[in-house]
């Protein structure tokens, strides 16, 4: 967990500009702290927090550096608490290049926090009515305009921040575990299920400690465990370490990396871990077999 009291400390008083995710090429920071760059002058009194943990995050400090941010850009790593990040913040940032469905601008938004997003192929229009309830943009400069325009009118982000609240009624997680249930095969019904009726699921994941695919791995198997089926988690590529997300005692967790400890992720690595991976789902035995993996 990384207390929001960080952030006061790293400049008191200050408004946040909140950015979740991994740092990866996919997630774009370079975007944020680039248009950040572009309009801090003007608004002394905003910090922008980066919240995540990645192999990109050497290359995005000094970015923030060559910037001369070093006292407005704060990188908190991993964090285990969003909610209370997104409580404190008083604007949200998306700047990714793609996205399934993008967890964090919706965890933002539920929170009623003004959400930017730039408008990537999938996602963020799903859940973005462009000036009702969040702001699209389309490329850098947009960004920087859609910046100043929200860090100077605290009207403006009240409006888009109670609108996007509206997204709890259509992502409410009884109705979202029922649509991944609904998708996944699984039936549906919110009473724990009769001995006789109970799943042996297997959901394989490459690691547990960040990321939006995770969480949602965490939630679901945490739900059909408090549903009665018998779950089983497989990591396949990180090792052995707490979860960032709770797990519930009665989920088995298994380590592809406790048959492999050398992380060899050539062509030839990862077959073996597949193979690995075979025997021990055959050892299981599952009805049900989900997996998010690259």
């Amino acid at each position: 967990m990384v207390p929001v009291a960080v952030a006061r400390a790293f400049r008191p008083g200050a408004k946040i500009v909140l950015c979740v995710g991994r740092l990866c090429e996919t997630k774009r920071f370079d975007r944020a702290i680039d248009a950040f760059a572009e309009i801090a002058a003007r608004h002394p009194d905003w910090i922008l927090v980066i919240i995540g943990e990645g192999a990109l995050r050497a290359e995005l400090v000094a970015r923030v550096a060559q910037r001369g941010l070093n006292e407005r850009v704060l990188f908190t790593g991993a964090a285990s608490n969003p909610g209370d990040w997104y409580e404190a913040a008083d604007l949200f940032l998306l700047t990714s290049a793609h996205e399934g469905y993008p967890n964090a601008l919706l965890e933002a938004m539920a929170h009623g926090r003004a959400c930017i997003s730039f408008d990537c192929p999938i996602g963020p229009r799903e859940l973005i009515d462009a000036g009702r309830n969040g702001l699209l943009v389309a490329n850098e400069p947009e960004l920087a305009r859609a910046l100043d325009a929200c860090m100077s009118d605290p009207d403006l982000r009240d409006r888009l921040g109670r609108a996007a609240r509206q997204v709890l009624e259509t992502n409410a997680a009884g109705r979202v575990v029922a649509k991944w249930e609904a998708q996944l095969g699984l039936p549906a019904t919110l009473r724990p299920v009769p001995d006789a009726a109970t799943e042996k699921i297997v959901f394989a994941v490459s690691g547990m400690g960040h990321g939006g695919a995770e969480r949602v791995a965490a939630n679901l198997c945490n739900h059909w465990v408090e549903r009665g089926h018998q779950v089983t988690l497989i990591i396949t590529f990180s090792g052995r370490g707490p979860s960032i997300y709770p797990l519930h005692p009665q989920i088995s967790v298994q380590y592809l990396s406790d048959a492999d400890s050398s992380g060899d992720r050539t062509p030839w690595g990862k077959l073996r871990r597949l193979m690995r991976l075979r025997r021990i789902i055959r050892s299981l035995q599952p009805t049900r077999l989900y997996a998010f993996m690259p």
